[in-house]
């Protein structure tokens, strides 16, 4: 048994090395495809398969907190509030959830061994949800029974799709699942080059005589591809000619508006490296944006307003004119590897090239980064009017700017500002800070990063002044308003009641040892990616603090009850992994390592966490396996449960990596020489590290 655990141990790091190896516009039609759809229900992540994140349902605009479920188990940033059946269901580490939606009392608890990877999709009286348990499982909606469960090779990070009697998942074994929603079994199975963390997007398709097709699903895996396969039998309709300019995909999806499939990325350096901060200069050649960059500090673009493009008529802003420095246009025909909106025509595959200054040179959709690390939250698509939702620089603020909901006229240089200064509160969301954006009836939703804002606009209102700063109440409003997580004082009136975060406690952490007092108590715990909230039953719900928080009419805001937390339900569960299984993946794994030979280090950022571990940890974490004793311990404890004759290869292999690259000599090993270790395609102002 001891044996077992410490191969299981060892195996982790060799497994997290291999997979990073491995890791004109067609003519708009009328109508999107939301704008046909009329459940109540929100039954998956995005509210329904092209992941437009509408649902028709109108909620009033003045609402409050009614109530706060805190959920002791570990909530993932990423999970959304599923709602279907008068419940709404939440995942966590420890398993499925269901409560009431109207007074969230909790109905049952499916436990789990491990956590749950994203929230569960519902269809007809079931509840479909997958974990790092490499399990989908199949539940009762009404009794939290559990119906069947199917095994892949490694764990679910998605949230699944069900169409056509199918379950519909990507896995971080690299395959895409296609699972018989009847009993279970494997349907048919597509293997990418590297694991699949984005949940897809699925088309049904006319076949033009009055039927419906099995439809197309749309993914991104990290092998950098993005991907459309046939529904019906798992073959490949495309793939993209090129990998997208993006550090990977996590957490979200694609979204499919009109007959295009929209991805976007996850930046290099999430903005901190040079992506579009505001220089005095740009030097010559230079690979970075210096100068170059959109102005945080001024509008960027003409402000104006347009009576018939939007409902009821809006502020806009024409970004191809900004007599405070570049355009979008002329950014992104400058650095087309920023661009953070990559368009495809869902039909054919091709990358949609833009040109929304009409010079004749390829731009990109005027879609800023934004947020601090991880993929920017997905586009939205409003089923009121039609149009497509980014969140995008639209005001000077400094700093990072001001990125606030935009609507935009495809193809064109017009945005639309449906969102106004509001006088007494913050004008504007942080452009560093993460936000979540969902739709429902004429409204449209956020939810900004560490419980700091939650809110909404009316679409139906137009606005008429984008900078005033009237806060009439009847065309916007802000349910929470705070300083966010971590507080270093005790907020008032923040729209929850004081402690809803009582589960969450358990999970702050401090990176700042040695300082008297001790850092902050939860440094940016929920800085990252954030989910939309979500609208079902006359009530919006969404996760603050590891706590379940519902908005309606009446609510009594900071004075709503918090209710009695949701408990842990242990289970434990024999494994079918056999030690024999165990030595064939590390045998395979290292192998691989010893093939490639010297590896580089990788990269990533976790933003401000990344900066306070450099800080006060080391300079270059953010540059993982950079210490050449990380890969050389490995290999060592490896060695005894390899074959003699790889046994060999790895000694061999040690005694180059000792001989060139001495932990006693170099602390962190560079990325000018050897093999590239995950399949990301590095711009050109990374690779200069």
């Amino acid at each position: 048994m001891k044996k077992n655990v410490l191969l299981i141990i060892l195996l982790s790091w060799p497994l997290l090395v291999f997979l990073s190896i491995k890791n004109n516009l067609n003519k708009q039609i009328k109508t999107t495809d939301v704008s046909a759809q009329t459940s109540p229900d929100w039954p998956m992540a995005g509210a329904n398969p092209q992941r437009a994140s509408w649902t028709p349902e109108n909620l009033p605009g003045n609402i409050a907190t009614v109530w706060v479920k805190p959920i002791e188990a570990y909530i993932s940033q990423h999970v959304q509030v599923i709602g279907a059946e008068g419940k709404v269901f939440v995942s966590t580490a420890k398993g499925l959830y269901a409560f009431d939606a109207s007074t969230g009392t909790q109905t049952w608890i499916y436990p789990t061994e491990l956590p749950l990877g994203h929230s569960p999709t519902y269809d007809n009286g079931v509840l479909y949800v997958g974990g790092m348990d490499r399990k989908v499982h199949a539940v009762n909606a009404g009794s939290g029974n559990g119906i069947w469960t199917f095994t892949a090779e490694g764990g679910f990070y998605t949230n699944p799709v069900v169409a056509n009697g199918k379950v519909y998942a990507g896995n971080r074994d690299g395959a895409f699942y296609a699972i018989n929603a009847s009993n279970g079994t494997l349907a048919w199975k597509y293997q990418t080059g590297n694991q699949i963390l984005q949940s897809a997007a699925f088309k049904a398709e006319d076949d033009g005589v009055g039927s419906t097709s099995q439809g197309t699903l749309y993914f991104a895996s990290n092998d950098g591809y993005a991907y459309a396969l046939n529904a019906q039998n798992g073959s490949l309709v495309w793939k993209s000619a090129s990998k997208l300019p993006s550090m990977g995909f996590y957490s979200w999806w694609p979204v499919i508006y009109q007959n295009n499939v929209i991805f976007t990325r996850t930046s290099f350096g999430s903005g901190m490296n040079g992506e579009e901060n505001d220089y005095l200069f740009c030097p010559p050649g230079s690979a970075r944006p210096f100068g170059c960059s959109i102005s945080n500090t001024w509008v960027p673009g003409q402000l104006g307003f347009e009576p018939g493009n939007w409902v009821g008529g809006t502020a806009t802003m024409n970004v191809n004119i900004n007599t405070h420095g570049t355009t979008y246009a002329d950014y992104f025909e400058t650095f087309p590897h920023y661009r953070n909106a990559i368009f495809y025509n869902r039909t054919t595959g091709q990358e949609v090239a833009f040109d929304i200054d009409n010079d004749g040179r390829t731009d990109a959709a005027p879609v800023t980064w934004a947020g601090d690390a991880g993929t920017p939250a997905p586009p939205i698509v409003s089923g009121f009017d039609n149009v497509l939702y980014f969140r995008t620089l639209n005001r000077g603020a400094g700093g990072f700017g001001s990125k606030t909901v935009t609507g935009w006229k495809v193809g064109t240089g017009i945005l639309s500002l449906p969102y106004s200064n509001m006088s007494g509160q913050s004008s504007f969301w942080p452009g560093d800070e993460p936000v979540g954006m969902t739709a429902s009836g004429n409204k449209i939703y956020w939810n900004l990063c560490c419980d700091r804002f939650v809110g909404a606009v009316d679409l139906s209102q137009p606005n008429t002044d984008f900078l005033s700063n009237a806060d009439d109440g009847n065309r916007q409003w802000r349910y929470v308003s705070s300083g966010g997580l971590p507080f270093t004082t005790w907020p008032s009136n923040i729209g929850v009641p004081n402690f809803y975060f009582k589960e969450a406690v358990k999970y702050f952490w401090d990176p700042r040892p040695g300082t008297d007092p001790p850092g902050l108590p939860a440094v940016f715990w929920n800085e990252n990616d954030k989910v939309g909230p979500t609208a079902y039953r006359g009530k919006l719900y969404t996760i603050l603090g590891n706590a379940l928080v519902a908005f309606g009419s009446g609510g009594a805001g900071s004075n709503a009850p918090i209710l009695p937390s949701s408990s842990i339900v242990n289970v434990t569960t024999t494994s079918t992994i056999t030690e024999t299984y165990l030595k064939s993946r590390l045998e395979e794994e290292v192998q691989e390592i010893v093939n490639a030979g010297h590896i580089k280090p990788s990269y990533t950022m976790a933003g401000l966490i990344s900066t306070y571990h450099s800080r006060y940890f080391d300079d270059y974490l953010s540059h993982y396996w950079h210490n050449p004793a990380d890969i050389q311990l490995v290999l060592i404890r490896a060695l005894p449960y390899l074959s003699t004759s790889l046994q060999q290869q790895v000694k061999t292999y040690l005694q180059n990596e000792f001989s060139n690259y001495s932990p006693a000599v170099y602390a962190h090993i560079g990325f000018k020489e050897g093999v590239q270790r995950d399949p990301y395609p590095y711009p050109p102002a990374e690779t200069a590290f």
